[in-house]
């Protein structure tokens, strides 16, 4: 599962490994870009899956049937995506969980419900995507 798929950038590149993603978004233009993308990409259309919705706060996922989730999300975090997990015992949880961060103060927030959760960090990496810029990338890898 990928949360804040965007117009794609991982999507494509986790459907490649013979993996079955259901790309979850809440941006309508990314969404159209992804689409776009997904049709004229047909060795892709039976892994990817899309679904839109604001997954921070309203739709629910089951997280049972995912083996791992990869997290990209705006600046305000995860907000309560993450709410599901704490209704399922931890076996039935997936085992790793990737978080792709923007910003530190929603990774802190969100690293604390993981922390809670069961998950531990294995690797942090940070990235200066833009050197010019006071501005990384948090990546990291948690798993039970």
């Amino acid at each position: 599962m990928e949360f804040g798929a965007g117009s794609g950038n991982l999507t494509f590149p986790l459907a490649a490994k013979d993996r079955t993603v259901l790309a979850l978004e809440y941006d309508q233009l990314s969404l159209l870009g992804l689409s776009k993308t997904l049709q004229e990409q047909p060795q892709f259309q039976k892994r990817i899956q899309l679904q839109a919705g604001d997954f921070q706060r309203k739709k629910k996922i089951n997280f049972q049937n995912f083996q791992g989730i990869l997290v990209n999300p705006p600046r305000s975090g995860l907000v309560d995506f993450l709410n599901p997990l704490f209704e399922i015992a931890q076996l039935q949880r997936p085992e790793s969980f990737i978080y792709m961060s923007c910003y530190k103060d929603s990774f802190i927030k969100d690293s604390g419900v993981l922390k809670k959760l069961g998950y531990k960090p294995t690797k942090i990496t940070l990235v200066d995507q833009f050197p010019q810029r006071p501005h990384i990338e948090i990546l990291s890898l948690w798993q039970l």
